[in-house]
């Protein structure tokens, strides 16, 4: 009896499955319950598509009767396939299972139109299998098979199945905390990492702009440069312009000098002649003015050049004096840059390093940091080339300078 009979998955789940995917050349059989139950009504006919379907009072049975069923055992009966056939197995060892009346001892095969009831007072069903195209499963609309499926394939395994799926509901709640968990801790990762990115940046994106201000600026004063240099050599050439009419200047006053002197010797012989006339007198006196004013005036000449050249080399040497002090300011700065530069660039170094180690930087940012740094290093250079520079316009407006000092004194002699 009992021993005779074993629930397979294959009867149930597997029959279950080979009925819903593919139901041509798969029978089923009909159970038309003639007693009223509170599962059951009579007249209600039950589609059973799987090939075990036990009948019982047991939450796992296909067929399942209310407890009102006293008679009916937990699990009573079961009918399998038989071939092309169906049989009936007795399951219960207490209540008998009776088909058309008469009780089965251990197997009976099942006939269409046949009478099956459970214990001699219990819920009578009729055994029916359709005939004709309505015998094959495919008969039956899909929607339908799926609910039958439900009923009857996973049935009997309904508590495994909770447990399996209350394990899947706690694997995956771990799971969806553990990415949570492992999402925030990313958040986390990627707000700071953005963060030290977007301060580098900052950082050297404002250098790279003041060391830019600064090399615009040094260009500005080499411009300068440029027009001191234009007037250096103008002034270069006034100054020797001025030393050769100096030079013209000093003979003359020299001539006026030594006619001076002529005129005044041949007055003082005159004075001592005692036979001179007054007309001789006065000719050599006139003579003896005329040479002083030519001598006064050679000088005021000589002492006019000397004002004119001075003022032109005073304001020569401050326009060179501003521009040797911006040069000084410009490559004080760029220095300083240089130096910000520096600091800059090992700190952006060290921040790539870093990142480089969080795997979910990036390589975009790691990219734009790289050129971010490139750029602090290339500008660097730029400014060290551009403090050289100032360095040697510096030296050479100090030898300008120089050069445009005031003439020996010799050419401009003092009144």
């Amino acid at each position: 009896m009992a021993a005779q009979y074993k629930r397979t998955l294959a009867g149930s789940v597997g029959a279950g499955m080979g009925a819903l995917l593919n139901g041509s050349g798969r029978t089923y059989f009909i159970l038309e319950h003639k007693t009223n139950s509170l599962f059951h009504k009579a007249g209600e006919s039950q589609k059973i598509i799987v090939d075990q379907a036990e009948l019982g009072r047991d939450k796992s049975c296909q067929v399942q009767f209310d407890e009102t069923c006293a008679t009916v055992s937990r699990k009573h009966a079961s009918i399998v396939r038989n071939g092309n056939g169906w049989k009936l197995i007795p399951l219960s060892q207490t209540n008998v299972t009776l088909v058309n009346g008469r009780p089965v001892q251990n197997e009976c095969v099942l006939n269409s139109g046949d009478e099956i009831r459970l214990s001699m007072n219990g819920p009578i069903m009729g055994f029916i299998v359709p005939q004709g195209a309505n015998s094959l499963v495919k008969s039956i609309g899909m929607t339908e098979r799926m609910n039958l499926f439900r009923q009857q394939a996973l049935k009997p395994y309904k508590t495994g199945l909770i447990i399996i799926s209350v394990c899947l509901i706690l694997a995956v709640g771990g799971l969806l905390t553990y990415s949570i968990i492992a999402n925030k801790k990313h958040n986390e990762q990627m707000a700071d990492a953005t963060e030290r990115i977007d301060s580098a940046n900052a950082e050297i994106e404002a250098l790279v702009t003041r060391a830019r201000q600064a090399s615009e600026e040094i260009e500005a004063l080499n411009d300068r440069a440029k027009m001191a240099n234009a007037m250096i050599d103008s002034l270069v050439k006034e100054k020797d312009a001025a030393n050769a009419a100096l030079a013209e200047l000093t003979m003359k006053a020299d001539s006026a000098e030594l006619e001076r002197m002529t005129a005044m010797k041949e007055l003082d012989s005159l004075k001592n002649i005692t036979n001179v006339t007054n007309e001789q007198l006065q000719k050599a006196t006139a003579r003896v003015q005329r040479a002083e004013k030519a001598a006064k005036t050679a000088q005021e000449s000589a002492n006019k050049a000397r004002e004119e050249f001075i003022a032109k080399t005073d304001s020569a040497q401050a326009q060179l004096d501003s521009l040797k002090n911006a040069y000084i300011v410009a490559r004080d700065e760029m220095i300083r840059n240089n130096e910000r530069a520096k600091e800059a660039e090992a700190r952006a170094q060290a921040q790539l390093d870093s990142l480089s180690k969080i795997t979910n930087v990036t390589k975009e940012e790691l990219e734009k940091t790289k050129k971010h740094i490139e750029m602090t290093a290339a500008e660097a250079i730029k400014s060290q080339k551009a403090v050289e520079n100032a360095n040697a316009r510096i030296e050479q407006l100090e030898k300008q300078s120089s050069a445009s000092e005031l003439p020996d004194g010799e050419f401009f002699p003092e009144p």
